[in-house]
């Protein structure tokens, strides 16, 4: 996990150069990485319980090919449509561009609105079995897509 714990005066996700993306860079090389889940909140007023930004829905475009099936899979049954909304994360500076097309690796962002992550007891209350569905749709993807990791040998880059 790699996240910014502080207000910062970088946007990881506008800035090209950023000390944000050296260290995922770092992180990709070091372990690995195949897929990176860009985990975003949004406010309660976006018309989605979550909005999965994968550049481009067309076959051959988008950021996460290998792993768009599982998402779909995942989310099955939680919202139509589920790509692309309000966040394509297809700007420069994205995490998900950079992670496509300077890493070579395949990553999509997702935008969990407050309605589906704020927990009770909190500022802002919300029912707690939306969060727990989520978060159990959340971890099925990541274990489908690690097993997938798992069975395939690396790959070039999917751009």
């Amino acid at each position: 996990v790699l996240y910014v714990k502080n207000k910062i005066p970088e946007d990881p996700n506008q800035d090209a150069n950023c000390r944000y993306k050296a260290l995922l860079q770092e992180y990709v090389k070091e372990y690995g990485v195949r897929f990176v889940i860009d985990l975003h909140g949004s406010s309660s007023g976006r018309p989605y319980k979550v909005d999965v930004g994968i550049i481009n829905v067309r076959a051959g475009k988008n950021s996460c090919p290998t792993y768009l099936n599982i998402i779909q899979k995942a989310f099955a049954g939680f919202q139509k449509p589920l790509f692309n909304q309000v966040f394509p994360a297809k700007g420069d500076g994205t995490i998900t561009s950079y992670c496509r097309n300077k890493l070579g690796i395949e990553a999509a962002q997702f935008e969990i609105n407050s309605a589906y992550r704020v927990l009770p007891g909190t500022a802002v209350r919300q029912d707690e079995t939306h969060i727990l569905e989520l978060i159990s749709r959340m971890v099925r993807m990541i274990y489908e897509i690690q097993e997938k990791i798992d069975a395939c040998p690396p790959s070039g880059n999917p751009a």
